[in-house]
């Protein structure tokens, strides 16, 4: 605060000085009051935490601790809160700390003339011999036959109890002999709850009920609580003047009819449907969400159901997979055959790839797929100034009289005879069958186009116990089981004169 010529600080709790700068010790400020055990200082000196002794409670054990909260006493026991304890003062008839014990006053020997002495609570009783009574039996009696005219009046009626002379008065009367006129409602007959008063009759009285009780003595409450009178389970509570309904959580109304509505602020999440319950609600999700208010979307992506390497898009209750070239299918599985348009030409073999195929050419074919005819007549393979004329995959050779053959490289059956190991050439005019324009009729034991190849005789191994020979030139086999025999060298000669 400033003042003239200077200031004046005002310090917070727990300091002091000149600038509020010195920190007092909390504890020793007896902040903790005078019932605690142990004093601590906390939060850096600005509080304190004070441990009670048994009895007294507060922050600073400031409190004591109400020991009748319990209700200790006994038997209508008055009790008096004391310092970390309690007194009963009991009523009379009882002892004990809390008044639990009953006094047998029995003990004290009250009743005489051998008199039966029974305890009750807080009392005693005497059962009289006959000829006695009084409380303690000890003052003598007559007959209540002999006494009834003298002793009840008013038609009152004579018994005896506990050995005395009892009488009992009709309405109206009272006294020990039924002698004084009675006030019916001076003994509060009617019930204190269920009367508003109680009226006085002629010999007699009446009880006139608070609305809600009915009864002679207005003992009894009118119950307005019928089952199911409250809805849903609500509990029905009888009142003077009709009833009331405590309601379950969730509903309102006098019969607690009415459910709160609580989809009415839309807890659900958006396409979800809410069921209103009692003092609740039950969410049904739409497809793709889940959670207690179908707040959580499904991540269909997490399974990683794209495949070949598809990115994943998720989406509202599903999901979409970008397919890379080459393959296609919801999850990208299959594999998009290239082939099926048939890009190879030619008849050339496709071979399906991932994104891709690759063509097989016929021979005579190229490119990559095989589109173009591969031109064999740039390596001029017909000779004897024949033309070459090129095909698709192939060529032909017109060949200059007389050449003959695939190249024109043959002069058929000439001097230069194609036909080898002393086969006959035969010309033969029909190109289409013999594209040379001849054949060789071959010798026994050759074959092939040009009889150029030498067959074998020995190969299924004709001879059983012997040696076998082949020989070219020869027409049948010879077997041998040691020397040449004379037929094969007759034969070897008669083939050398007919080759000369």
């Amino acid at each position: 605060m400033d003042l003239l010529n200077g200031f004046s600080c005002h310090c917070p709790f727990g300091f002091d000085g000149e600038n509020c700068s010195v920190d007092k010790d909390l504890c020793s400020l007896a902040v903790c009051q005078e019932h605690t055990v142990t004093c601590t200082e906390t939060d850096n000196g600005q509080n304190v935490s004070c441990v009670c002794e048994k009895g007294f409670s507060g922050p600073f054990c400031e409190v004591n601790l109400n020991d009748c909260t319990s209700m200790p006493c006994q038997n209508g026991a008055v009790c008096v809160d004391g310092v970390n304890l309690y007194y009963c003062f009991c009523p009379a008839g009882f002892k004990g700390v809390n008044c639990e014990a009953n006094y047998d006053e029995c003990n004290y020997g009250f009743c005489t003339n051998n008199s039966t002495c029974v305890d009750l609570v807080a009392n005693y009783e005497c059962i009289c011999p006959v000829g006695f009574a009084d409380k303690n039996c000890s003052t003598p009696v007559i007959d209540c036959t002999s006494q009834q005219k003298t002793k009840c009046r008013n038609g009152g009626s004579c018994y005896i109890f506990s050995g005395m002379v009892r009488c009992t008065c009709p309405s109206g009367w009272g006294g020990d002999d039924c002698s004084a006129p009675m006030n019916q409602c001076v003994s509060n007959p009617c019930d204190p709850v269920g009367t508003r008063f109680c009226e006085e009759l002629a010999n007699s009285f009446k009880c006139i009920c608070q609305h809600g009780y009915t009864g002679w003595l207005c003992e009894t409450p009118i119950s307005h609580c019928v089952e199911g009178l409250c809805h849903h389970g609500s509990k029905c509570v009888n009142l003077l003047r009709g009833f009331k309904c405590h309601c379950l959580p969730g509903l309102i109304g006098q019969f607690c009819e009415v459910n709160i509505d609580d989809c009415e602020d839309q807890p659900c999440g958006a396409l979800s449907i809410c069921k209103d319950t009692i003092n609740g609600y039950n969410c049904f999700c739409a497809p793709g969400f889940i959670g207690r208010n179908c707040e959580i979307e499904v991540n269909e992506c997490l399974s990683q159901p794209c495949q070949n390497g598809a990115p994943c898009s998720d989406e509202l209750n599903g999901y979409s997979c970008q397919c890379p070239l080459g393959v296609t299918g919801d999850n990208c599985e299959i594999n998009i055959d290239e082939c099926l348009s048939s890009p190879c030409r030619h008849n050339s073999t496709c071979v399906d790839l991932t994104n891709a195929y690759e063509c097989i050419c016929l021979l005579g074919f190229t490119g990559a797929e095989c589109e173009s005819d591969i031109d064999e007549c740039v390596s001029s393979p017909c000779e004897n100034g024949a033309t070459c004329i090129d095909q698709p995959g192939n060529y032909y050779c017109q060949c200059v009289t007389p050449f003959k053959g695939w190249n024109c490289e043959f002069l058929p059956c000439q001097a230069n005879n194609p036909c080898e190991n002393g086969a006959e050439c035969i010309e033969e005019p029909d190109q289409i069958r013999f594209p040379l324009g001849f054949r060789c009729g071959c010798r026994r034991g050759f074959a092939g186009p040009r009889c150029e190849i030498n067959v074998d005789e020995c190969s299924s191994n004709p001879c059983i116990h012997g040696f076998c020979y082949d020989a070219s030139m020869l027409s049948d086999r010879y077997c041998s089981s040691g020397s040449t025999p004379q037929l094969l060298i007759t034969s070897l000669m008669r083939l050398d004169s007919r080759i000369a």
